[in-house]
């Protein structure tokens, strides 16, 4: 009845300020909540006799309401945004970044926010590191990171970032996207 539409305006709400709060979290997906009718009471069946003798025209139905069903994750692309950071990366289209959670199981992120830790592995911002794992050397003086489709594809994906070049080159194994990094 009225009551569950309440409760489920309540959760569509929830869902859309935390939507709001989340608006500059990178590689946030927003949500939406998705809701589901519930029974029917039927008070009138059309045809039936009437006190006078006549038949009713029409049906009478109430709803018992709404509950909620789920609440689906959007992944349409968010905008792109340059940054300072040579390790920053943004996906374009689908795919995610793979990272090593503490327990040794792999996890997923649309996340590109990366940082060096102290040995020199690049890790997102909880401390996790990318799988395949890249190692930067302490004498690296810039980075610049190449996007390709495919291992054997010299078409970029998306131009390179500036930067200057540096003497040692580290290639990857394919990432969750199927897509792979250059250092140079």
């Amino acid at each position: 009845t009225a009551t569950t539409g309440l409760v489920g305006q309540q959760l569509n709400m929830d869902v859309v300020a935390n939507n709001l709060a989340n608006v500059n979290t990178h590689g946030f997906k927003k949500a939406r909540a998705e809701f589901q009718e519930l029974l029917y009471q039927t008070l009138q069946v059309a045809g039936t006799q009437t006190e006078l003798g006549t038949q009713e025209p029409t049906s009478l139905q109430v709803g018992l309401g709404v509950r909620p069903v789920a609440t689906e994750r959007i992944f349409t692309q968010g905008s792109l945004e340059s940054t300072d950071n040579p390790l920053d990366m943004a996906i374009e289209g689908d795919g995610f970044f793979q990272v090593v959670q503490e327990n040794g199981e792999i996890a997923y992120t649309r996340s590109g926010v990366f940082n060096r830790d102290s040995a020199g592995n690049v890790v997102t911002t909880d401390g996790l590191p990318l799988e395949p794992s890249i190692t930067i050397p302490s004498d690296t003086t810039s980075i610049t990171l190449r996007f390709w489709l495919s291992p054997t594809s010299t078409e970029p994906l998306s131009k390179a970032l500036p930067a200057q070049p540096v003497t040692d080159k580290l290639d990857s194994a394919p990432l969750a996207s199927d897509v792979q990094y250059v250092m140079v």
